[in-house]
């Protein structure tokens, strides 16, 4: 059956027949189509699956244009990097075994993990001949890197690139290539001057920076100097002391003859030169000053000098010539030679700062802000020590300065007062540090200085406890009181044989102002004072409250126990006792504490179990109606009135002891303008300079001002007023 015949069975056929037949025919062109589609499709994923990442969370950078002639800029952009670290840009040879010691650019990611930087290529004979550089990113600590190539053509005879797209190579976790065993090393081991020749009367070309390695190619007649390759110069060759370097596999080293001196030097080389004993151009004998033209301490510092100290007020200006006005940063680094004592060190900074003493961080103040003042207190062994304090400004006021003094008296433990009369009146004779408060000195005295009867003592400390029920224990012959944060827990003033036991408990969580005070009348002398915790938290009943009775049960062999019972808010307020306290002589020679929602303060004077007191005198307690412990904290200011930028000292007096002050001005107390710590009398001293914004950053007007200090706890404050006047 021929064609011509099936067409005209077709048209003989049913209208049924036909429309089946036309649906078929549809159905295999769109199944044709499908398949067709599906392929073109599966190539095209296949294209981008090529040049496309699989793994989108690994850091990875392009380079823009991928290809192009010495004196191109070139583009670096970074996409999926860690965060909070700062990232160097090398320019390498693919045969290059080593990183270079020079970075062509650093940059730090932003809250995305993307960074954008660029770079010239060098137009040197380092790269003649060549037709391929790899662009390295890495974190400064080592950790990851990523690269791309990047083609060089020659600028005579341009050619036309085969590559397609931009490359982009996936970073690696692992760092690039290290040199061979073989390869003749040396590693600074502080911040080192590169010159042109072995000695320092030859121009500096460079820096190798401490902790870098070099490889070396030479060493000069004398030993004095190596010669080492120093990447991205056009005679890759730079000389450093051997003083200050570690070397390794340089047994077979050649001797290189020092080039000649530039004919600028006034320094002629004769036959009998001596080698200069020192191996850096620039002597270092205060503050060594590392300045950087960016915000994060990146690359090779722009300006090394010596300065005599950290005292800088730059304003609106910069360090130098060659120092930005904003994002720069500075490291200073010196040793010093410190007496054994606690010492005090103050900073005042705008924008951020941070202080190291022995590779220890005393101070983080890394943050944008106006002027404001830390301070911190450390101990010190006798000796020298490594200072290392680094500073950046962002924009605006540029200010640091960094000072210390000697605390006059050290007190680790407990500081011990003495008085050579009862009452603990006018000025100590001597203060000592004791470890503890454990003392039984019979009918002697606690020094030469001080009589055996009629004296008085005081010690007092700040403790930090962890959030629990502690139980106070106190013990004295003769008059003893006890005080936590101004409240007196233990009050028996009076003269006792040194028997009875006394004890307080209270909630704490934090740190406290302890004080204990005690007098000697005549014949023994002993003191004793300690706690215990007695449970983790308290589970007090809020609902219970004291009832007053007076109801008293008396057995005639009953030692009477007083409990008098106050309650207390559950803050860090004073405490304000009840007015009714319950005094119930009981049958048991042990007082059980009554528990209130937050702090129960329980004084209990049980006597010994082997006396039979043969009198029960009454014993009538009075609390005052509202004991208050309230510091009644003062603050000055001098001078009190100025424009922006007056530099005032801000005293302060009756705070607690050794605590942190922060200085606010209102209505502003989200930030502090400074901080300081009290000393051991509660007092406090600190300038700073007016600052001439709020931290939103609109000025502050003329007029009147107040300023706040007030404890970290928030629990003492004072203030005081600074008038502003128009510059």
């Amino acid at each position: 059956m021929d064609i011509k015949q099936l067409i005209d069975q077709l048209q003989q056929s049913s209208l049924t027949v036909k429309i089946a037949i036309a649906g078929i025919a549809i159905i295999w062109l769109i199944a044709c189509a499908a398949v067709t589609a599906s392929f073109v499709f599966v190539g095209e994923q296949t294209g981008q699956a090529d040049s496309t990442p699989q793994n989108v969370n690994v850091p990875t950078i392009e380079v823009q244009p991928p290809i192009g002639q010495a004196g191109t800029f070139i583009l670096v952009r970074g996409r999926t990097w860690p965060t909070g670290g700062t990232v160097f840009v090398y320019l390498t040879r693919p045969d290059e075994t080593q990183i270079p010691s020079f970075a062509v650019a650093s940059v730090v990611p932003d809250a995305q993990g993307q960074f954008t930087t660029g770079f010239l290529f060098p137009s040197d004979a380092n790269w003649e001949n060549r037709n391929t550089a790899v662009v390295l990113a890495r974190r400064a600590d080592s950790t990851i890197s990523a690269q791309a190539s990047f083609t060089l053509v020659d600028q005579t005879r341009p050619e036309t690139p085969t590559a397609t797209g931009t490359p982009v190579v996936q970073a690696t976790q692992t760092p690039t290539a290290t040199p061979t065993p073989v390869v003749p090393l040396l590693m600074a081991m502080t911040d080192l001057n590169i010159r042109s020749g072995p000695g320092i009367a030859y121009p500096n070309v460079g820096l190798l920076p401490a902790d870098q390695t070099a490889e070396v190619t030479g060493r000069s007649p004398d030993g004095e100097w190596w010669q080492i390759k120093l990447f991205g110069r056009p005679d890759e060759r730079g000389w450093v002391s051997a003083k200050f370097v570690e070397t390794k596999n340089v047994e077979n080293i050649p001797i290189v003859i020092p080039p000649p001196l530039p004919a600028t030097s006034t320094v002629v080389p004769t036959a009998t030169h001596t080698p200069v004993p020192t191996a850096t151009p620039l002597v270092i004998t205060d503050w060594r000053g590392d300045y950087f033209n960016n915000a994060g301490l990146s690359g090779q510092p722009v300006l090394v000098r010596n300065d005599v100290s950290v005292d800088f007020n730059w304003g609106a200006g910069s360090p130098a010539a060659n120092v930005p006005t904003d994002n720069f940063s500075v490291r200073w680094t010196r040793n010093w030679n410190f007496d054994q004592g606690q010492y005090r060190f103050h900073l005042i900074v705008d924008d951020g700062a941070r202080l190291w003493i022995d590779d220890r961080l005393l101070i983080d103040e890394w943050r944008d802000g106006g002027a404001r003042q830390i301070g911190t207190d450390y101990v010190l062994e006798q000796g020298a020590h490594s200072l290392r304090l680094e500073y950046y400004e962002r924009g605006g006021q540029a200010q640091v300065r960094l000072w210390w003094e000697k605390l006059t008296s050290y007190y680790p433990d407990w500081k011990g007062e003495y008085w050579s009369n009862r009452s603990l009146s006018g000025s100590p004779l001597f203060a000592r540090n004791d470890e503890t408060i454990d003392f039984n000195w019979h009918g002697n005295a606690p020094a030469a200085s001080l009589p055996v009867n009629d004296f008085s003592a005081r010690w007092s400390r700040r403790v930090s406890f962890n959030d629990g029920l502690y139980r106070f224990y106190a013990r004295a012959d003769d008059g003893i009181r006890v005080e936590v944060n101004g409240h007196r827990i233990i009050d028996e003033w009076h003269n006792s044989n040194g028997s009875p036991l006394y004890s307080a408990d209270l909630n704490l969580a934090g740190s406290y102002d302890l004080v204990v005070e005690y007098y000697e009348e005549a014949g023994g002398a002993l003191i004793d004072f300690w706690w215990e915790r007695i449970t983790p938290t308290a589970t007090p009943t809020p609902t219970k409250t004291a009832t007053p009775t007076n109801t008293s049960t008396t057995t005639p062999t009953a030692t009477p126990s007083q409990t008098p019972t106050m309650t207390a808010t559950p803050t860090n307020t004073p405490v304000t006792p009840t007015n009714t306290p319950t005094v119930t002589p009981t049958a048991t020679q042990t007082a059980t504490p009554t528990h209130t929602p937050t702090l129960t303060l329980t004084p209990t004077e049980t006597a010994t179990s082997t006396q039979t007191p043969t009198s029960t005198p009454t014993v009538t307690l009075t609390p005052a109606s509202t004991p208050t412990s309230t510091l009644t904290a003062t603050l000055t200011i001098s001078p009190t009135s100025g424009s922006a930028g007056t530099v005032v000292t801000v005293t302060g007096a009756q705070f607690p002891i050794s605590t942190s002050v922060n200085i606010f001005l209102n209505p502003v107390i989200t930030q502090s303008f400074a901080t300081t710590l009290t000393d051991i009398n509660g007092d406090l001293s600190i300038p700073f300079p007016m600052p001439a914004e709020w931290p939103a950053g609109q000025p502050i007007l003329p007029g009147p001002v107040a300023i706040l200090a007030i404890t970290n706890d928030l629990t003492v404050q004072a203030t005081t007023s600074f008038t502003y006047t128009a510059p």
